[in-house]
């Protein structure tokens, strides 16, 4: 059987029910007045959980993992390669290079494999501003973000347009099917100015979905910021190249403050 054959049968054998949604955005998505900018971030939301749990529960089911036994899901490196792997084999190829701290995610790596599904879809693992309203002259509740990990895409977090995210609520509402088009996947781009460094923690930034997707930096991992050539791809002039780079040297001070 085919791969499109086998993906036509997933609405026969996969149960609803089995899709995991916090109650509390579930709230926040009635409480919001319909057609408000509060209501279309939260439906936003739900629809990206919604695919991530489908992702996470088809990757656990045995019937509908199509790559299970494959060379793509029991793939391990090569003598020539396993000094590139000290730790060993990757637990999946399906992988967000920021999202795999498989160890404190509810449902492992399988959540993982979600994270990788929402960048293949929306161009990236979608986020948003969890920060207090008046805690600082940007938050803005209302805003969407999504952490790409593409080829020719930069990797920082970037804050979609909102011309990008009313695309994408037209497309979600559209009584069409399938729509007559389709704004996804997103890919960040000199038009997306706001953007966030994924070195700094999330509770620094305070873009994020959950507190557990992604463990505070720690004095081993790198920092693309303290390179020393000018990066005008991943930030969009040289003073914000420049201003990232300082916040790069001034963790790095922290961590060499901290007690052993």
């Amino acid at each position: 059987m085919g791969v499109l054959q086998r993906a036509q049968q997933l609405p026969t054998i996969f149960n609803a029910s089995a899709l995991q949604v916090d109650a509390e955005l579930i709230h926040a998505y009635q409480a919001a007045a319909p057609g408000s900018q509060a209501f279309h971030t939260r439906l936003i939301e739900l629809v990206v959980v919604a695919v991530h749990q489908l992702a996470v529960c088809l990757f656990k089911s045995t019937d509908s993992n199509l790559h299970r036994d494959d060379d793509l899901g029991t793939w391990r490196p090569s003598e020539d390669l396993r000094n590139f792997y000290p730790k060993g084999p990757l637990r999946t190829l399906f992988r967000h290079t920021w999202y795999h701290d498989y160890d404190q995610y509810p449902e492992g790596v399988a959540d993982g494999v979600g994270y990788w599904v929402e960048t293949r879809i929306f161009g990236g693992v979608v986020l948003f501003d969890r920060r207090q309203p008046g805690s600082a002259p940007d938050v803005a509740p209302d805003a969407v973000y999504i952490h790409p990990d593409l080829r020719n895409v930069t990797y920082r977090i970037c804050r979609l347009l909102e011309d990008q995210k009313q695309q994408l609520v037209q497309f979600l509402v559209s009584d069409a099917t399938p729509p007559p088009t389709c704004p996804l996947p997103f890919r960040g781009d000199r038009n997306n100015r706001q953007r966030v460094d994924p070195e700094e923690p999330i509770e620094t930034s305070g873009i994020y979905r959950d507190k557990w997707e992604r463990r505070p930096p720690s004095a081993d991992d790198g920092d693309m910021r303290r390179k020393d050539v000018v990066d005008t791809f991943n930030y969009i002039s040289e003073e914000d190249w420049t201003a990232a780079r300082l916040r790069g040297f001034e963790q790095k001070r922290k961590f060499l403050r901290e007690p052993e």
